[in-house]
């Protein structure tokens, strides 16, 4: 896929959760190139969760088209979408969803337990995934001495960096960041962004960020004011 090629794409794309009548989402629409950055930001409220939701599969808009690598994601039943998400997809959660009970390395290399693709690409750069754990985790200024700690003992900052390699292990076409820098102070979000943004220069994965901190859309190729291009979204609580 070139840099140009269009790896996420939304036409008229309607979604109402069950019981309103109006739609949580209406997105005339949305292009997302590969290997580019894409910042879209808005406020609580203006359907932002529901879209990501929309964009990893986890729910189907009920009007339009949504395509993903060239595949009409309404198309595809539920198991298939789930196989899509895990071969193509890291996400970073803004609550991390990491494993407290697991070590660090374990966090991260768990992506490639869901998806063969990505262990074959995280082997194809190291000589073992905990290696690609090891060496994203360095990159992103881990200290060795954590990673095999319990990832419930670390900092928040900390935690991001392990929930950003666990989402960039084995190099999936596209990374969503969900609100990622929320519970960091200034300077540890600079930080984190120089950070990702940095590794991500490594690889083609395009990177999509939602933040109502519009402090960080001079980082981005394309920045979407999500209020303005939601027709709906006026009862959705992001």
């Amino acid at each position: 896929m070139s840099q140009s090629a269009s790896l996420l794409a939304l036409e008229e794309v309607v979604f109402a959760w069950p019981g309103e009548t109006h739609p949580a989402i209406h997105i005339p629409h949305l292009t997302i190139a590969a290997a580019s950055h894409t910042f879209i930001h808005g406020p609580s409220g203006c359907g932002k969760s529901t879209l990501l939701s929309l964009i990893a599969g986890v729910i189907s808009p009920q009007q339009g088209k949504l395509s993903f690598m060239g595949q009409d994601c309404a198309s595809l039943k539920a198991a298939q979408r789930d196989q899509l998400r895990a071969d193509h997809i890291g996400y970073v959660f803004q609550q991390f969803n990491l494993l407290p009970y697991l070590s660090v390395l374990e966090n991260v290399a768990l992506a490639c337990q869901f998806s063969k693709l990505r262990r074959q690409r995280a082997l194809s750069r190291s000589s073992s995934v905990l290696d690609e754990a090891r060496r994203l985790l360095s990159h992103l200024q881990l200290p060795d001495k954590q990673l095999n700690q319990p990832v419930g003992q670390l900092s928040i900052g900390q935690q991001q960096r392990v929930a950003a390699a666990r989402a960039m292990i084995g190099s999936p076409e596209l990374i969503i960041a969900d609100e990622p820098t929320s519970a960091l102070d200034k300077t540890n979000r600079e930080h984190f962004m120089n950070l990702l943004m940095s590794e991500l220069e490594h690889c083609d994965s395009s990177l999509l960020l939602v933040s109502h901190d519009q402090e960080l859309a001079n980082r981005f190729h394309q920045v979407v004011d999500l209020p303005a291009l939601n027709l709906g979204g006026q009862h959705e609580l992001a």
